[in-house]
């Protein structure tokens, strides 16, 4: 099924007017939080980026600057990873995930095994710039073993992006790799599934599933599940249900980050980042995991101008 997104390029667009009206919504005593939803929920990346730039030309000064000073809260954290760059909060949540004591896998899971190895690139660059060190250094120094190592090898962006660029009988040659790597031998070659894993492009590796279970009369995730333990088996697993469904696996991610208490980070997160790209798709496995609608969901869970903001991303409007 082909990605269907919520949020389309607005038309007819003019960043200036935008701008003009985010000013005007924010100038003076109080905040016109409906106008400052209704233009920021209503643009792409690449039209808020204009309108930022239209703002500060304009008004020598910052439009996130400026939405900080006149909001708070979850609606203030949506609507600041509206206007920065998708880098930048992937690269903070990436440090949110790393920083202090424990580590959350599921985040750092999430960002890492779904983003492009040019998305890997630039958050790379973007972490370097906030936090003076390389992300894969933040990776080795707060994860270990086999789950260090695939992140790290995802987090290098080398994934082969063209799904065409292996031959017809690639994918049987991967699916008996990792048979013998895994259920044909005594111990497991977890190099040997690192490096299909996070060499070989997503289409590619859905191929190689499906050959691998035509030859080990098993699911990969069975397999996984029977040949790996801990972190690595969690991630592999994870890895292996994207590829397989990365609709159902966020559809899971918003199923669970909507029970209270509401993780709003995980729905900010995943609603802004995807909703230039599937969320449509996203909303159709959601009904089906969570039995009821992720609008519903979101009336249920939120509230006030932070709520309205999110039914406008998901694509309720009024």
């Amino acid at each position: 099924m082909p990605a269907r997104p919520t949020l389309h390029p607005h038309s007819p667009f003019n960043a200036q007017s935008d701008a003009d009206g985010l000013y005007k919504s924010m100038k003076g005593l109080g905040t016109d939080e409906k106008q400052l939803t209704s233009i920021l929920t209503a643009r792409v990346w690449k039209q808020r980026q204009e309108i930022s730039r239209a703002y500060q030309e304009k008004y020598r000064k910052s439009l996130l600057a400026d939405v900080k000073s006149d909001t708070s809260g979850d609606y203030y954290r949506l609507l600041k990873a509206l206007i920065q760059s998708p880098e930048v909060s992937d690269a903070k949540d990436l440090n949110y995930a790393m920083k202090g004591i424990g580590t959350d896998e599921d985040l750092l899971m999430e960002i890492l095994f779904t983003r492009t190895n040019s998305e890997l690139h630039n958050i790379d660059k973007a972490y370097l710039e906030l936090f003076k060190v390389p992300l894969s250094t933040a990776i080795k120094n707060d994860t270990s073993g086999d789950f260090r190592n695939l992140l790290l090898a995802i987090a290098a962006g080398k994934r082969d992006a063209n799904s065409t660029s292996y031959n017809p009988n690639q994918a049987i040659d991967d699916g008996k790799a990792l048979y013998d790597a895994g259920p044909n031998r005594l111990g497991t070659n977890m190099a040997k599934f690192t490096e299909i894993f996070s060499q070989r492009s997503m289409d590619h590796l859905w191929k190689v599933f499906h050959e691998f279970k035509m030859i080990a009369k098993m699911d990969i995730l069975d397999a996984i599940k029977s040949e790996m333990s801990g972190d690595a088996a969690k991630a592999f697993r994870t890895l292996a249900y994207i590829i397989l469904n990365a609709e159902e696996y966020f559809a899971f991610r918003l199923a669970e980050a909507l029970k209270r208490p509401v993780k709003d980070r995980t729905v900010i997160r995943v609603i802004v980042s995807r909703s230039e790209n599937d969320l449509a798709n996203i909303k159709d496995q959601f009904r089906k995991v969570a039995h009821k609608s992720l609008e519903t969901c979101i009336e249920d869970e939120t509230s006030s101008d932070y709520k309205t903001a999110l039914l406008d991303l998901v694509g309720r409007r009024k």
